[in-house]
């Protein structure tokens, strides 16, 4: 062989050798920046149950503290009283809304009702009697009678239940 053929062959080798030995120095640098991947993924666990430790505890205080301070207030108790309402239809040309008293779970606490069209409170039926308005409120299945202002136009009725225990509350709301 000659001096040439002999470097090259050298050259050849260390060629190979360098090439085998980055090959192993980038397996070992994936072994190691695999541990060091896995070691940063255990770390994310305790951060989230301290996030969540926190978050609940801010919550837990919250709620303490609404009901320390009074902040829930007072709640009042929904009552249970159905009133209809509907357009009589032999009344022409006048229009006359029928409102019917059909009871409810909290009917025997209904003391007296307050009804208004437009407003205006109807205390007399069409033909110019007063409206036994406490009657028509503690006899389940009465109706009374009250006239509209505008024949042919909606008119917004309200009725009001006024309770023994003094409360008010809207029992109807609607537009005849």
């Amino acid at each position: 062989m000659t001096r040439t053929s002999k470097n090259i062959q050298l050259n050849f080798f260390k060629s190979i050798s360098v090439f085998y030995h980055n090959l192993l120095d980038r397996q070992e640098c994936n072994t190691s920046m695999e541990m060091k991947t896995m070691t940063r993924d255990n770390a994310v666990s305790p951060v989230i149950g301290s996030i969540l430790l926190v978050a609940i505890t801010v919550i837990i205080a919250a709620v303490i503290a609404a009901f320390v301070f009074g902040m829930t207030g007072d709640i009042q108790q929904t009552r249970v009283v159905a009133i209809t309402s509907d357009i009589s239809q032999n009344s022409a040309p006048a229009k006359v809304i029928v409102i019917t008293n059909h009871g409810g779970k909290d009917a025997s606490a209904l003391m007296n009702v307050n009804i208004q069209i437009e407003g205006v409170e109807c205390d007399e039926d069409p033909d110019g009697n007063p409206i036994d308005t406490a009657d028509f409120a503690q006899n389940v299945g009465t109706s009374v009678r009250c006239e509209g202002a505008t024949p042919g136009e909606r008119e917004h009725l309200v009725i009001t239940g006024i309770f023994i225990d003094g409360t008010q509350q809207v029992l109807l709301d609607t537009y005849q």
